[in-house]
């Protein structure tokens, strides 16, 4: 079955002047999508697959298109407002067709120019609309796909919890108070680490990498702020934590392991007044 929303490989089954027509065999079924030639640029044969995404027009056809959306069925992620109408507004999700996001899946004031935050879905006569009622669209995390690392994006912060962030653009998740050691701002891009996967499935999660794979760029970071400052530094493990963060945006537990390390390797000496360069 052809999905709507999603990108797929689908077969040519004929070619005329205006269009392609691209099927989709399951059983003694045959699902068809439509691809006007105006978006292709780049001959096709009849037999072959390509890789196409597909969406509802307002008649309840299957269109395809060659370009990359911003969102796919189910994701979450920032989009474009492009224009305002009486009945709602239109996003861009990268393709030819305007995304519309309701009134009624509206949470806030929406402004031409600006991007918001919104999950891609369906409306009761299955066309793709959007919806900045978020939470709803978040998908459980499976322990089994953890990852090392995954992309993010930041939509919340609160100041007694810590900052949200849509993973994958799909799962819900944040980084506690106490793994925050920088600024960050609602709809920055992030590199970040699951800790956690709690018993609801949301995911705890952290800016900085593993202890392991994280205290070789701790190590970096003192050796060259040493540098700057004439080969030493005020600090040592007796240091307060605050001063830690402020200084190396760290933790003072990931602070007295990049010195410890330091140390073993005969970099630095550690002083009652703080580390000096070998």
């Amino acid at each position: 079955m052809i999905k709507n929303g999603k990108v797929q490989y689908l077969e040519v089954e004929s070619i005329d002047k205006k269009e392609m027509v691209l099927t989709e065999l399951e059983g003694d079924k045959l699902d068809k999508a439509y691809l006007k030639l105006d978006d292709v640029t780049r001959k096709f044969e009849v037999g072959e697959k390509i890789k196409v995404f597909i969406y509802m027009n307002a008649e309840g056809t299957k269109i395809a298109t060659l370009q990359k959306p911003r969102l796919e069925l189910g994701e979450i992620g920032y989009l474009e407002v492009i224009k305002t109408e009486d009945f709602g507004v239109f996003m861009d999700l990268g393709i030819e067709k305007d995304l519309f996001l309701p009134f009624s899946e509206q949470i806030t004031e929406v402004k031409q120019g600006m991007s918001y935050m919104v999950a891609l879905t369906l409306d009761k006569a299955d066309r793709l609309v959007a919806t900045m009622k978020i939470l709803k669209h978040f998908v459980d995390f499976n322990e089994e796909e953890i990852a090392d690392s995954y992309k993010g994006v930041v939509y919340d912060m609160k100041d007694d919890m810590g900052i949200f962030v849509v993973v994958d653009k799909k799962y819900n998740g944040m980084v506690p108070r106490k793994e925050i050691f920088d600024s960050y701002a609602i709809g920055q891009k992030v590199n970040i680490r699951i800790t956690k996967v709690r018993d609801d499935k949301k995911v705890d999660l952290s800016f900085r990498k593993s202890a392991v794979n994280q205290i070789d760029d701790d190590m970096m970071l003192v050796l060259s702020k040493m540098a700057k400052n004439g080969g030493q530094l005020p600090y040592n493990d007796k240091t307060d934590p605050e001063i830690i963060k402020k200084e190396f945006k760290m933790s003072k537990r990931g602070f007295k392991r990049a010195i410890g390390r330091l140390y073993k390797e005969g970099h630095i000496e550690i002083t009652d007044e703080g580390i000096v360069k070998k």
